[in-house]
């Protein structure tokens, strides 16, 4: 019975303080080849889509543009230019935002895997297309294994 118990107190104590921790939805970014950059930013439900081209803007062709969830489900794009722009960046961005076909914004990724499919137009009035696949995860963190966070 003594054991019974060590055993249970030992259990306690290693998955104390245990909780999941979703990889990559604060700031899940991925690249393409070509120097396409996607970020989707969960604590404030946007993306920031960038190029690094040496171009004054971008414009996300909206109507083009859209994201499909791990459950198939579809959302349109709404994009605006990015007025925040560090002095160090010179490249220009624009804020994605996606909403559902009822009209529901989309705040936060689940957990599966998505898929992003962009249509954008420079300057010179040419349109490139560029898809991006994030897989968001879930992974279980307990710091009496894995040590104190960074």
């Amino acid at each position: 019975m003594l054991k019974v118990r060590l055993l249970l107190v030992v259990v306690c104590f290693s998955l104390f303080g245990c909780y999941a921790v979703p990889q990559g939805m604060r700031d899940y970014h991925n690249h393409s080849d070509a120097g396409e950059s996607f970020t989707f930013d969960n604590d404030n439900g946007y993306g920031l889509f960038t190029i690094a081209y040496q171009t004054k803007k971008i414009t996300v062709v909206d109507a083009q543009s859209y994201a499909v969830s791990p459950k198939g489900v579809r959302y349109s794009v709404y994009s605006q230019l990015d007025n925040f722009l560090p002095k160090e960046k010179k490249y220009p961005r624009t804020r994605i935002y996606f909403k559902s076909e009822s009209g529901k914004p989309l705040n936060e990724l689940a957990y599966g895997k998505w898929q992003f499919y962009f249509t954008y137009e420079l300057e010179d009035k040419s349109q490139h297309d560029v898809n991006f696949n994030f897989n968001v995860t879930r992974f279980y963190y307990i710091p009496f294994i894995h040590g104190a966070p960074n």
